[in-house]
């Protein structure tokens, strides 16, 4: 199997719009909140954040963040009343900002201007890559993988040197883990991407990948000592 990749030459042109520096493993975290960010469809069983939502209720009412400190942007989850409705019920209404769908361009130079980036997969989905998970290595930012840790996305991630993961329906997992990422996260100190990772995943790795493929189905079968006259 020859897994998905990221459009080197469309990082490339996002990396134009937001200045040289971003997206190469420099903080850019301001005097505002630091940005959490979701690109992509929230779907309310297979990336539900009720954990996620709950573990910030309670960092929140231990004072460990508030919303100058920290902004959840989950943009485009095209299931915006869902989660809409779940902030407010958990009372996380003030960290999270729901954004709406942006061209593919402008949201690769989002994923490299936050301050770190969030993935959201269930248990049910262990053999599915979510293709952002790509893109995001190739962010060069700190990401947050709230997924099974057995499943594929996760270990892809492990991979990659980024250490911040809990299965995303272990409550208190997810309070742990979020924690330690928030924590590295204000202090500088979160881990970024391997570089062989991030090569490793680029579309022309990938395709090099399918041509060594069809290298070795086309080779010569060389007979087997039994097959010999």
């Amino acid at each position: 199997m020859i897994e998905n990749g990221y459009s080197e030459d469309a990082f490339r042109q996002a990396e134009q719009t937001v200045g040289v520096g971003v997206g190469v493993g420099v903080s850019v975290g301001g005097t505002g909140p630091r940005v959490l960010l979701h690109s992509g469809v929230v779907y309310p069983d297979w990336r539900s954040p009720v954990r996620l939502f709950e573990a910030l209720a309670a960092a929140k009412a231990a004072g460990r963040i508030d919303a100058s400190r920290l902004k959840l942007r989950l943009r485009a989850t095209a299931h915006d009343d869902f989660v809409r409705e779940l902030a407010q019920r958990l009372d996380v209404a003030d960290l999270v900002e729901l954004a709406p769908p942006i061209p593919y361009a402008d949201a690769l130079a989002e994923m490299l201007r936050a301050d770190g980036l969030l993935l959201l997969q269930s248990n049910d989905c262990n053999d599915q890559i979510p293709a952002k998970a790509y893109e995001y290595l190739r962010a060069r930012r700190p990401v947050l993988t709230l997924a099974d840790p057995a499943g594929d996305t996760a270990q892809l991630m492990r991979r990659a040197g980024l250490p911040h993961n809990a299965a995303l329906e272990d409550g208190p997992g997810v309070a742990a883990v979020l924690d330690r990422f928030l924590d590295d996260l204000f202090h500088g100190h979160a881990a970024l991407p391997a570089a062989p990772a991030i090569a490793a995943a680029s579309r022309e790795s990938r395709s090099g990948e399918l041509a060594r493929v069809l290298d070795e189905a086309c080779a010569p079968q060389m007979p087997t000592a039994e097959a010999r006259p």
